[in-house]
């Protein structure tokens, strides 16, 4: 064996003693890789706002606009609903209307004697008002089936006072539109 050689093999049994003993040999840690992520991936959507709102009276003279637009009415014809629904709760889903005999409720002012309780249009009162948008297409149905006579406010023609874009109904909106 020659001198080179020797020495090669005390050097292999030296490192092999001092790594199962955890001694001076310290071998170097190298960490894992980060997880590769997508540069172009999309971020998820964030949730859409909910269609209607009846918090305010701007806000539900909007839902109602656009539930008159879903619901297939004209620009005169979403005025009509709007001064019928104005004359009758001024776009308040809290409106009371106390009658002889009788109760009207929410923001269409749906009134109970005909229209709510068991085995009637709607069940409850807490349904009526906990639904504004079921109220307002209800009101629009009606409408389409020439019904509208069922709100005084249509009836009595007390909705016509606020047709005119000079009414206080149009103060609702910013700028009130010519068109809509």
């Amino acid at each position: 064996m020659t001198y080179l050689a020797a020495m090669l093999v005390i050097a292999g049994v030296f490192t092999a003693f001092l790594f199962r003993r955890g001694g001076a040999y310290n071998p170097i840690e190298v960490p894992p890789p980060a997880p590769v992520v997508p540069q172009d991936e999309p971020l998820p959507p964030e949730p859409l706002p909910e269609p209607y709102d009846f918090s305010t009276p701007q806000k539900a003279w909007h839902s109602v606009r656009v539930i008159c637009d879903e619901m297939g009415l004209t620009y005169d014809e979403k005025n009509l609903i709007c001064a019928c629904i104005y004359q009758e709760s001024r776009f308040k889903n809290t409106a009371v209307g106390r009658n002889e005999g009788s109760t009207d409720y929410g923001i269409v002012q749906v009134n109970d004697y005909w229209h709510i309780g068991k085995g009637k249009t709607f069940p409850s009162v807490e349904y009526v008002v906990g639904n504004p948008e079921k109220m307002v297409r209800w009101m629009i149905t009606c409408y389409k089936r020439g019904q509208l006579n069922l709100w005084s406010s249509y009836k009595k023609g007390h909705h016509l006072q606020w047709l005119p874009k000079t009414s206080e109904m149009w103060l609702l909106v910013e700028n009130a539109p010519t068109q809509e």
